[in-house]
């Protein structure tokens, strides 16, 4: 039975919270989370705040993430954390120790990377403990931040994806580490590989942002481009499983006002997300984007992060949270169990063509034409034992 929650963002401060904190502002937002239903949050810590040095943490924030896990505890609200949030809502925020002048090894640097081992351990010996942590994510859409690293091609990159996955299970044997990635490795096979991604940590976590990826472009917001985006990239993703049913987290999904056409509504996009969401296998949970809208008091910001929260500053619920809260509700008393996908279209990569959606396209055909489709790569599309595992009979042209 598929899980719910929100990426928090808190109401007044945003991630300044960690050096800006209000320990009964946090506490009224975990408690405005709560009472819509969701039982867990992906909560980004943002790493220059965290570690001001490569052998020295905030004293002052790491003070304030350990009010965070008790008020977790006491609310009732499992979380995950990201760990290496230098990218966030269209900014870095990059330790400056990290950040020489052409010289950025964030990935590459073995000194960096001594660094980096003792952030996650300081980090581990806050949260660890806590029967309501869920997990690292090692850091939010860490394909971002790899092309700064101009030393680290593709190997260096899924070698340091690895090392600290494996580090994150030493200091937290058996819990969900992920690694939050947006679409553009699986798009576009950008910075890390795809089969590293699909097989190296505890569970899948995948980003279905239905403007960034282009589906909004191919029959705007209710088109099934959009509304079937979730279904896609989590096919796409189990083809480089070699556990067919290796769990998914759809770790991020959203909607701006600002992409509303005429009739649509963030209420009805994200309902129908959700049905298709819940007719995929081994899906552990769907977390929107997010909590909170960022106050107006900040500027700088593109105008879409302003309002993307399912409340407001005020803690006040969204129009829209009443009916993704309903369908949570509904779910938890009748949960669909869905059917195995027999029907299976082959991924070719040179059919992606620049913005990728020439496979994408034909996904989205096959269910118009009423059709549940898997994915398999060209390699296994004629191997009968592998198409067998996966319950599949059919391949789609």
């Amino acid at each position: 039975m598929m899980r719910f929650g929100v990426n928090y963002i808190p109401s007044g401060q945003w991630l300044h919270s960690w050096i800006d904190f209000d320990e009964g502002a946090m506490r009224e937002d975990l408690l405005a989370i709560r009472s819509l239903g969701f039982d867990h949050i992906r909560a980004h810590l943002l790493w220059s705040y965290f570690q001001i040095n490569p052998t020295q943490m905030s004293r002052h924030c790491m003070k304030n993430l350990g009010v965070f896990v008790r008020l977790c505890e006491e609310i009732g609200l499992d979380f995950c954390l990201s760990l290496f949030t230098g990218w966030m809502s269209g900014a870095c925020y990059i330790p400056a120790w990290m950040r020489k002048v052409n010289d950025f090894r964030m990935f590459s640097g073995e000194a960096e990377r001594k660094g980096q081992y003792y952030y996650v351990e300081e980090i581990a010996k806050v949260v660890s403990g806590s029967p309501r942590f869920l997990g690292f994510d090692i850091g939010n859409e860490l394909s971002c931040l790899a092309g700064l690293d101009r030393f680290a091609d593709k190997k260096t990159l899924d070698a340091w994806h690895l090392d600290i996955l494996a580090l994150c299970e030493k200091v937290a044997p058996g819990k969900l580490h992920n690694s939050g990635m947006d679409h553009q490795p699986w798009f576009y096979d950008w910075s890390f590989s795809r089969e590293v991604l699909a097989n190296s940590s505890r569970i899948n976590a995948v980003h279905c942002w239905t403007k960034f990826t282009g589906a909004i472009d191919r029959g705007g917001l209710m088109g099934t481009a959009s509304t079937h985006l979730t279904q896609y990239m989590t096919e796409l993703i189990r083809a480089f499983c070699r556990d067919p049913h290796r769990p998914v987290w759809l770790q991020e999904q959203g909607c701006s006002p600002l992409w509303l056409g005429k009739g649509d509504s963030i209420a009805e996009f994200a309902r129908k997300t959700l049905d298709a969401s819940a007719d995929l296998e081994d899906v552990w949970g769907f977390t929107w984007w997010c909590s909170h809208d960022i106050s107006r008091s900040f500027t700088g910001y593109n105008e879409l992060e302003y309002e993307l929260g399912i409340l407001d500053t005020q803690n006040r619920p969204k129009p829209y949270a009443e009916t993704i809260s309903a369908w949570i509700a509904d779910y938890r008393k009748a949960p669909k169990v869905p059917s195995p996908r027999t029907t299976a279209m082959v991924w070719y990569p040179d059919r992606n063509g620049a913005d990728h959606w020439g496979n994408a396209d034909r996904f989205m055909r096959l269910i118009d034409e009423g059709e549940r489709p898997t994915i398999v790569l060209e390699k296994d599309a004629s191997d009968s034992a592998f198409l067998a595992a996966r319950g599949i009979r059919k391949i789609a042209e």
